[in-house]
Order: C-alpha cells, then sequence, then structure tokens
C-alpha cells in the first residue's frame, strides 16, 4: 500500500494515534508519527487484527507536504514471544499464530532458515534518510525527528515527547564521526529507502534489566520502505552494516529446515535452552528470524525466565511504592508466584525472593523512586545493602541543597551529614570556650576536629545517608575507606553536563555549569563557614575545587567503588556565555595550578564583566546590578500545529479585510519564510524567532515598577502546561498574536 493510502488507512481508524509537526527548519513539510493509542490494549488489538499488524509498524512515520505523502522511516512489525505450555505437542507449536505461515511454507515444500539473534535490552532506535531534506530520520519507537546536524538536536524538538529520540540522535550523530565521509555519502542512499532498526543500550539514564558498560546502538534489522516483506534478510542486513562498521547484535544462523518436525524440535530445543539462561550472559532473551527465498517471513522471540522474573519485580514495585500496605501485597503476590514456578519447572529460585525482598526494603515512595525503577532497575537490582550513602560528584553551587530537599520528600529515614555544619557548630564552640578567639582563627583551628567528627557521624550514622561535602576524585579513596564496602551501597549524582577541553587537556564539567556555579554562589545570601570570605574568595575556592577533576572523567567513580550512578538535571546547558565572560573563565582555568587558587585580580575582572542579578560588594570594588530586565515574562509555546494554525487564521482575516492584505502577506510571508516575526525595532528590539513561539503572561518593557509586582516576584521557570486557544487577536505589523479573554463583548487583551 502506498503512504498517502496507508496514512489514509490510519486515520479511519481510532484505534491509531497520528501525532503531526511541522519540520523545525523546512516548515512546508509536516512530520507525521503514528502509534497506538492505547498502549495496554496493544497486544490484544495487533492479535485480534493482523491487518492492523502488518500494516502498522513499530516505527511508521510519514512526511507530508502539500498533498504528497511520503515515507520517513519503517520498523519491524509487534512480534510475540513464543511459549511452550506443559503437554504441547509440535502440532500445537506449528499451529500457534505465530507459526501459521512457516506451516504453510514447510507444507508447500520450500525450505526457511531460523536466525538466532540476541535481544538487547534497551529503547527502540531507528535511523534512515530523506533526500528531499538533506536530513538525517531519527526515531525512538513511537517519536521521530528530522535533523541536518548535531545542532538541530539542541535547537529544536524541546518537548518532553522527545527525550528518547534525541538521546538516539545524540548517539547516532557520534558514530558517524567514525564513518570516512565517501562512505557516509554511499549510506545516505542506502537509507534513503530503507530503515536502520535498533536497540539504543548503555545509557545510566535508561537502563531497564540488563546492564551494559557503554552507549551505542546495536542495529540487528534492514527494512525497505516500499515492499510489504518484514526486513532484509541476514546477509543482506549484516552486510550493511559490516559495510559501514555499525555495531550489530550477536546472531547465528541455525541452518535450513525442510519440515515441519523438524522445525518443532529446534524452537523446542531453543525455548528450554534460552529459558534457562541469566540476563548477565544472554540479554533479555532471543529473536527468532524466519527466512525463506520470499524474505523474513515470520519473527518472534523468547524470553529468559530470570528477565521476566526481574521485570516482575520492578513492575510491582513501581506499582507499589507509594504505600507500604501495597508493598506487602506485592511481595505476597511474588512469593506465590515463585513457589509456583518452582513447583511447575522443578527448579529452585529463591535468590529472587532475596532480590525482591531487599529491593523492597530500599525503594520509598516519589517520583524519583519512581524514575529510578522505570529506567535505572539494572543497576538497582543489584542493591541490598544495610544502608546507603549518597553523595553529589560536583563542586560548589551545583544545587546539592536542591537535590536534598527533592530526597528528603522521597526517603522516609534520611540522614544528612554537611562537613560544613559540622565545622561551623565546632567554630561557635570554640569561640564560646575562648571569646578572645576571633573567627578566622577559630575556622582554622576547627579543622582537624570537624573533620574527625564528620567521619565520626558517618560511621554512626544508619539507613540512608545523604553527604553534603564536595568529593572531587582526590576525596573519592577517603570515602570509601570510611565505609564498608560489603553493607554500603554508594550511589553519586552525577550532573548532566558535557566536558570542557582545552588543547590536550580536559575537565568533566561544561563552562555552562562553571559559570552557573559561579553566578550562584556570587548571588548566596548565607553559608555555613562563607562569614569571613569575599566573593573574590568563594571563586578562588569554586575554582580550585573544579581544577581538582583535571584529566579525570565520570568513569573514575564507577571504576572506584561507587555501585550506582546516577545523571541528575543540575545546570541548563543551554544558557549562553558572553565571549568576553567565556575567555576570561578559559584563562582562569588554564592558567592555575591544580592545588592552587587562582589569582585575585583576575577573579576580580571575571566578576566585574558578569551580568551579577544584584549588587555585590567586596573589598574595595562594588560590582553594579545589571540594569538589563526582561521586555516581558513568557510561556513558550510547544503546540504541534502552532505555526500553521497562526498563518490560516491570517488567510481567514484577508478574506474578511480585502483592504489590508499586503500587510497581511507581509506578516505571513515573514513567518513562513524568514523565520523572524515583526522587525526587531517594532519588537522593543527583541527578535521573535519561530522556534521562540510564545505566550506573553506579563509584559514589562520600559515599566520598572513592574519587577516588584506579585506577579513578577512569583514567576517559576521551567513550568509546563496544557491548555487550548480559544481567540487570538492580530495587530498587523506589531504583534503577531495574542491570547485574549471576553468580558460581555469586550476583548480583554493579555498584552498590549
Amino acid at each position: 500500500m502506498d503512504p498517502k493510502s496507508l496514512l489514509e488507512y490510519f486515520l479511519a481508524d481510532s484505534r491509531v494515534k497520528v501525532t503531526r509537526r511541522q519540520v523545525p527548519f523546512a516548515l512546508n513539510y509536516e512530520l507525521i508519527d503514528i502509534s497506538m493509542k492505547n498502549r495496554a490494549t496493544e497486544d490484544q488489538a495487533f492479535q485480534q487484527d493482523q491487518e492492523l499488524s502488518r500494516k502498522l509498524r513499530r516505527g511508521t512515520s510519514f512526511l507530508r507536504k502539500n498533498e504528497e505523502i511520503f515515507w520517513l522511516r519503517k520498523g519491524l512489525p509487534k512480534f510475540f514471544e513464543f511459549k511452550i505450555s506443559k503437554g504441547m505437542t509440535s502440532e500445537h507449536i506449528l499451529n500457534n499464530q505465530i507459526f501459521s505461515k512457516v506451516k504453510a511454507l514447510l507444507d508447500q515444500g520450500i525450505p526457511v532458515a531460523i536466525w538466532n539473534t540476541v535481544k538487547e535490552n534497551g529503547e527502540n532506535a531507528q535511523i534512515s534518510f530523506k533526500q528531499d531534506l538533506n536530513s538525517w530520520v531519527i526515531g525512538s519507537k513511537n517519536v521521530s525527528l528530522v535533523a541536518r546536524y548535531e545542532e538541530d538536536i539542541k535547537d529544536h524538538y524541546k518537548e518532553l515527547r522527545f527525550n528518547f529520540a534525541k538521546l538516539i540522535a545524540e548517539m547516532w550523530f557520534s558514530i558517524l564521526k567514525l564513518i570516512d565521509q565517501d562512505k557516509i555519502e554511499s549510506l545516505k542512499i542506502i537509507l534513503s529507502e530503507a530503515t536502520l532498526v535498533g536497540e539504543y543500550v548503555g545509557n545510566p539514564d535508561c537502563q531497564h534489566i540488563v546492564q551494559y558498560k557503554e552507549k551505542n546502538i546495536s542495529f540487528f534489522a534492514v527494512v525497505p520502505h516500499e515492499s510489504d516483506i518484514l526486513c532484509y534478510d541476514f546477509e543482506k542486513t549484516n552486510s550493511i552494516l559490516n559495510q559501514f562498521n555499525l555495531k550489530s547484535v550477536q546472531s547465528e544462523n541455525l541452518g535450513q529446515i525442510t519440515n515441519t518436525e523438524q522445525f518443532s524440535l529446534i524452537m523446542q530445543q531453543m525455548f528450554y535452552n534460552i529459558q534457562n539462561k541469566e540476563t548477565e550472559n544472554s540479554c533479555e532473551g532471543s529473536v527468532f528470524y524466519i527466512i525463506s527465498s520470499l524474505g523474513c517471513v515470520e519473527i518472534c522471540k523468547i524470553k529468559t525466565l530470570e528477565y521476566k522474573i526481574l521485570r516482575k519485580i520492578r513492575e510491582g514495585l513501581k506499582n507499589a511504592t507509594d504505600d507500604p500496605k501495597l508493598k506487602g501485597k506485592f511481595y505476597n503476590d511474588f512469593r506465590n508466584y515463585i513457589y509456583n514456578l518452582q513447583s511447575k519447572l522443578n527448579i529452585q529460585l529463591d535468590k529472587y525472593l532475596e532480590i525482591a525482598k531487599k529491593m523492597m526494603n530500599t525503594t520509598s515512595s516519589g517520583i524519583s523512586q519512581q524514575i529510578l525503577l522505570e529506567n535505572q532497575f539494572a543497576s538497582f537490582k543489584d542493591s541490598g545493602f544495610e544502608r546507603e550513602i549518597i553523595f553529589v560528584v560536583g563542586i560548589p553551587g551545583i544545587g546539592k541543597t536542591f537535590l536534598l530537599e527533592k530526597l528528603k520528600n522521597d526517603y522516609q529515614n534520611l540522614t544528612v551529614i554537611s562537613s560544613d555544619i559540622i565545622r561551623e557548630k565546632n567554630i561557635q564552640h570554640l569561640i564560646t570556650q575562648n571569646p578572645s578567639l576571633d573567627y578566622e582563627k577559630a575556622f582554622d583551628k576547627s579543622y582537624s576536629s570537624s573533620t574527625k567528627q564528620f567521619w565520626n557521624e558517618l560511621a554512626q550514622a544508619k539507613q540512608t545517608v545523604f553527604i553534603d561535602k564536595n568529593i572531587p576524585p582526590s576525596g573519592l579513596k577517603s570515602l570509601i575507606s570510611h565505609l564498608n564496602k560489603n553493607t554500603d551501597k554508594i550511589t553519586a549524582f552525577i550532573p548532566k553536563t558535557k566536558n570542557f577541553t582545552y588543547n590536550e587537556n580536559s575537565w568533566p564539567f561544561s563552562l555552562q555549569t562553571l559559570y552557573t556555579c559561579i553566578q550562584r554562589i556570587l548571588i548566596r545570601k548565607s553559608h555555613p563557614t562563607m562569614k569571613i570570605s569575599t566573593p573574590i574568595k568563594n571563586i578562588q575556592i569554586l575554582i580550585l575545587i573544579y581544577n581538582f577533576y583535571k584529566s579525570y572523567n565520570f568513569d573514575y567513580y564507577k571504576n572506584n567503588g561507587v555501585n550506582s550512578v546516577i545523571f541528575w538535571d543540575f545546570i541548563d546547558e543551554n544558557i549562553s556565555i558572553s565571549e568576553k565572560a567565556k575567555k576570561k573563565i578559559e584563562k582562569i582555568i588554564t592558567k592555575t595550578k591544580v592545588g592552587c587558587l587562582p589569582d585575585a585580580e583576575k577573579v576580580q575582572k571575571l566578576i566585574k564583566c558578569l551580568p551579577i542579578e544584584e549588587e555585590i560588594k567586596f573589598e574595595n570594588v562594588v560590582c553594579k546590578k545589571n540594569n538589563k530586565v526582561p521586555v516581558f515574562l513568557a510561556i513558550e509555546v510547544y503546540g504541534l500545529n502552532a505555526i500553521s494554525l497562526v498563518v490560516k487564521g491570517l488567510k481567514d482575516i484577508i478574506e474578511c479585510f480585502p483592504l489590508y492584505k499586503d500587510m497581511i502577506d507581509e506578516d505571513i510571508n515573514e513567518i513562513t519564510q524568514s523565520g523572524i516575526y515583526p522587525k526587531p525595532e517594532k519588537l522593543l528590539s527583541f527578535k521573535w524567532k519561530i522556534c521562540d513561539l510564545h505566550i506573553t503572561t506579563l509584559f514589562i518593557g520600559k515599566n520598572s515598577k513592574v519587577l516588584h509586582s506579585p506577579h513578577y516576584q512569583t514567576f517559576q521557570e521551567n513550568l509546563e502546561y496544557e491548555f487550548l486557544i480559544t481567540h487570538l487577536v492580530y495587530v498587523p505589523k506589531k504583534l503577531i498574536c495574542a491570547p485574549i479573554d471576553f468580558k460581555g463583548n469586550k476583548p480583554l487583551i493579555s498584552n498590549r
């Protein structure tokens, strides 16, 4: 069926979800993703409707230009698990819905080959290429994006639904850097007519059951767009993957099968072999491709018993984390499930009861644990320690306090041990005993006793402990030496940040991270042990600690005693830094030796060029308040068709007011072609780009009084809302649109 007819078929089916989005850099194109609306009933729908199962692939996306519809990508169909029940005969196996086509071929004397491949346990990843857009098409199971180069991922696709697709895209562009340019052109030609299908593995943020050592995409199929076959045979698939040195899953040809008895025997044998393997050796299980001279005719999977048990633990605890009673019910149900399996299979499975019990005791309620169980079960399932030690791999200002507040909501018995608070208490104790002792001398004198007290409190603390202390690589060994490796689970929260590299040197934290931490420290109202310090001294200490990480990466923690690593959004990596500030920061970092404080005069010059949010006084220098205030506060709009709806509305206005056609046409042209809203000078020098479409919630302009209003003071960043726009007002050559309300017949416009 051609793409246009297929799209019409999906649009007519109420079970199918059709998601549309304009291509951000080619607005006359529309990206269309197809998926099932109800994931809970998806399997049942596919089993009952063979036509839907054939047509709706797991990865179905189209591109629309005007009335033309093209393939963007095409994945494999949903394939089901092959199971054997007690007393099942060969005939039962072959009459199974999965193998009905195979039986028909063998009955006709047409031989088939069975390919056994490892089933990886990650996120579905799909890659193709669209020549019309000169762009890669990159998708997760249900969501696709198009990108010409890596910058497109950062500049566009900010909606949450693109999270996995963006991770896959970043990995794909990393892979492309390892392929010669002439070969990339050949790959583009192949993938303009077919889709590479694989599994994105190794990201610690989304490891489900099986743990991997590194991030990659393991490919296992190539699916032609203009064909009804499920995928290319394995000889052709492996040839393509080898040609471009792409990672492929392990595969084995089990040989040619000529009759039903032989086929049935092999599948039974494979079922029992795979079921008894452990996930760490065989991943999730195996996927079997049945190949004939007609191509791939059927696909099925067999999962290991351990995978199914561990998945049952994860799903049960995920649903029970908010209620102790639900935890108890989960464990009783799970114990009965294990006992039934032991009786049926005559094997010992007690170790899974221990895993479930330990995980149940270490899992608390809250969204962070929900995410952990959903995406990081692979590392979490290996817990079962008497207590958990949590710390942040970071630098001053990274946001430990912010994370701590979230963890307090998720852990009922969280003990916090802060080196700074211990130090401050000891300083005050020394001053109380000796009033003539000044703060600075008390600070120096308190070091030894404070360090000893910190380690003593850590040794005595029970259950979960949060360490409020900077632990650079040089401090990790000291921490490990004070812990019981057999009973302590050590968890490190690591910032999601990119490396900073300069010549041959590198640091694991980006300049954006360091810049943000500098800003946070400068506007910090109060902090233990900062009473005798100055802004210059605080930034010197920050850079001193930043340089302790020089030549290290975050793998050092994973390789030296840390059991669990959780990557966390501490910093907005998309913030911009002025070239002047960037050069000064680079110069200070690179010219300062590890273990030494940076030059105070250079730090002072850096502070003076930063856009500080309030007046900072230090020594004899005053860093003036930044007078640049925002033009407005706004909610960014990530609607699927927001731009096209505005354009349609403007065209409707032309029909009602033909006198203004030229003026409105000019606005439409600016939106659809230049990508810029009305000229900057007409918008207080603020340039509105299409990717910045927003709804103004408070207009400020030059009215500084607004800055003291409750609306301005209580405005919260990074919130998400779903809202329905029922009316728009259009002001030619001023504002394209603004939300309005009606009071009687009078429109109330939200901005001027």
